[in-house]
């Protein structure tokens, strides 16, 4: 008679437990792996799912149409708040309040457009210094205040607030 082995088993190896073996090895190896790529530079990797980076920050504000007697109320060193949460928006690093206001102003009867000045009225020109955070695809922000070009603020200084 034919001997019959297929489907009794009697031809298998044990091959679990060396496959278990090999299979915690090389999750033992990933894991070093992981670790030393993680310590010489953790965000490189990315694990958290945080594109933010921590920087510092210099932007610059045009308040327009100040008056000449307020104009030296902003000085350096100065703390710039947010008008609306309170919170610090950074230093004032640069001053300037030199700039004289004008505005376009046309004139029908010889119809030519000009600049005209206002003698008494100044645009504060005020550099803030601040801790930022910059996020790809959202940009700065500060204090969850977010940072942009053409972007309207509403600051208070120790001695101004401002638009």
């Amino acid at each position: 008679m034919e001997e019959r082995t297929a489907g009794l088993g009697l031809g298998k190896t044990k091959r679990g437990k060396f496959n278990l073996v090999v299979r915690l090895f090389g999750l033992l190896v990933a894991g070093i792996l992981f670790a030393v790529v993680f310590w010489l530079d953790p965000f490189s990797l990315n694990v958290f799912g945080s594109t933010e980076k921590n920087v510092v920050l210099e932007y610059t504000v045009e308040i327009e149409y100040v008056e000449a007697s307020l104009v030296d109320n902003v000085r350096l060193g100065d703390e710039a708040l947010n008008a609306v949460t309170k919170a610090s928006m950074g230093r004032v690093s640069a001053v300037r309040n030199d700039i004289l206001y004008a505005e376009v102003y046309y004139d029908s009867e010889e119809d030519t457009v000009s600049m005209k000045e206002y003698p008494d009225r100044y645009n504060l020109q005020i550099t803030i210094t601040a801790n930022a955070v910059f996020e790809e695809g959202k940009g700065y922000s500060v204090k969850g205040s977010r940072i942009a070009v053409g972007g309207a603020y509403s600051l208070t200084f120790p001695e101004y607030a401002g638009n």
